[in-house]
């Protein structure tokens, strides 16, 4: 294509030299090469392109390099591995920018969704394309995950090359109505087995709506319509630090941790809103709103340590992590209508939550196969209040405690082309629920359920193919 150089068709000739390639492109960028002469390049605006004459190479042919077409894509346990190392999606820029050209994964922004198999928020802009190996896109996750988990993307990291210092800034903007972006800053110490590495971020962002909508309420002998116009902007500066630190022992133990450190600057959002009212086709009243929200955001901290290693024949992965957060936020909204009065609505509400959780798993070979078994263990305490001092919502101050702890076990074997991959695992949740102190029934719920899972992969070539069964659940959310 003479416009982006891209592309569009090619083809050989027979024997007498003649060749026809198929394509719609009224002016194209003819290439015609042939061993031990010069290729020919030029810009063609007729189907015809005549007799082409190419001149001898005065360099001799002294061998042949064989290549073979490396599979970007195989199916593996419950999914797909996707090799990025080895394809231009090693050029993207982020994980994100990765994440969004595979197959059943859209990005937009850090909102990544899989195609029928739920929508994971995943902060991944540290991570950049080259640092990438290859990525799993599991949408039948084994027993090795939650039960209500119904997507995983696994992303594996190349192993870093050289040792000393590196010093690497990332920074990005975009314009949709208004400026947003980030700068990055990344600053590493390498040596033998030992990484060290500080990450610093400032974060812009924004969100934004301009919004007609309308829709009907019928109760009996009625029908009310309302139209409303509706536009907000949000927006949200961030500071983000990251400490990481690791050390290799050797090709097959690693040991290491992070902190991280995640300030919101300032957070708010301003709406306004104009609503017409008809009843029965008569019009009843209009009512304009304006609205402002304001979150105070507490520093979130999150540590995490993690353990991978080999014992003889056993390999064992280990992790655990602990997360704080808090919020508090307030909203003010005045509503206006000479038909229907006016009122100011006023709101206060925040909450804290903290997370506790670790991971085992322990593998070990079993004649041809492989087994994989272990344990999780999840403890969530989120405590929130609300009050509206008008009092047209009811007030809330809510406590809730949730333990999530299992057990897994799974074994592979691999036999010619095929692997059968078969798992088993059990889950026991406690959730306590308290309002104002005391703990309602209804919500409070006990859980314990087995959860079998069996998957059969073929690859051969380029080609694979899968077949899966998974069974999960559905919990209530915490809203």
């Amino acid at each position: 294509s003479p416009t982006d150089s891209s592309f569009l068709a090619g083809g050989v000739s027979n024997e007498s030299g003649y060749f026809v390639i198929p394509c719609n492109a009224r002016r194209v960028i003819a290439k015609v090469t042939y061993v031990g002469y010069k290729s020919k390049l030029w810009t063609a605006a007729s189907p015809d392109l005549g007799t082409i004459r190419l001149q001898a190479d005065r360099y001799t042919l002294k061998g042949v390099t064989v290549k073979t077409q490396r599979p970007q894509y195989r199916a593996a346990k419950g999914g797909m591995t996707i090799d990025v190392e080895h394809s231009v999606l090693s050029k993207m820029g982020t994980a994100v920018d990765v994440l969004g050209q595979l197959p059943r994964v859209t990005a937009s922004g850090s909102d990544i969704k899989v195609f029928a198999k739920g929508t994971p928020l995943i902060e991944l802009t540290e991570l950049k394309s080259e640092n990438i190996k290859n990525v799993d896109v599991i949408t039948a996750p084994g027993s090795q995950y939650d039960a209500t988990v119904k997507s995983v993307i696994r992303i594996r990291t190349r192993k870093p090359a050289g040792e000393g210092w590196s010093v690497r800034n990332d920074a990005n903007a975009k314009y949709n109505t208004m400026w947003a972006g980030y700068d990055q800053a990344t600053i590493k110490y390498r040596i033998k087995g030992l990484e060290l590495s500080n990450t610093t971020a400032l974060y812009s962002q924004v969100f934004k709506e301009d919004i007609n909508t309308g829709y009907t309420l019928m109760p009996k002998d009625n029908t009310i319509n309302i139209n409303q116009h509706f536009n907000d902007a949000f927006r949200q500066n961030v500071l983000s630090q990251t400490f990481r630190l690791s050390y290799d022992f050797n090709a097959d133990n690693s040991i290491g941790g992070s902190y991280w450190f995640y300030k919101t600057l300032s957070s708010n959002m301003d709406a306004n809103s104009s609503q017409t009212v008809t009843r029965n086709g008569a019009y009843e009243g209009s009512v304009l709103q304006c609205q402002r929200q304001h979150r105070d955001v507490e520093p979130r901290n999150e540590a995490n340590l993690y353990y991978t290693g080999k014992l003889g024949t056993w390999s064992i992965d280990f992790n655990a992590s602990y997360l704080h957060m808090k919020y508090m936020l307030s909203q003010q909204s005045t509503e206006a209508s000479t038909e229907l009065g006016d009122r100011d609505v006023a709101s206060n509400g925040g909450q804290r939550s903290d997370l506790w959780a670790g991971k085992l798993v322990v593998t070990h070979p079993v004649g041809k196969g492989t087994l994989s078994f272990g344990s999780e263990y999840t403890h969530t305490k989120s405590v929130g209040f609300y009050v509206n001092s008008e009092n047209y919502v009811p007030a809330s101050s809510t406590k809730l405690f949730e333990a999530n702890i299992a057990g897994f076990a799974d074994f592979s074997l691999p036999f010619g082309h095929y692997e059968l991959d078969a798992g088993l695992r059990y889950e026991h949740v406690t959730t306590d629920y308290y309002s104002f102190g005391k703990r309602e029934p209804e919500p409070s719920r006990r859980y314990g359920n087995l959860f079998p899972n069996l998957s059969l992969s073929w690859n051969k070539d380029l080609w694979s193919w899968q077949l899966s069964y998974t069974m999960k659940t559905n919990r209530p959310s915490y809203n």
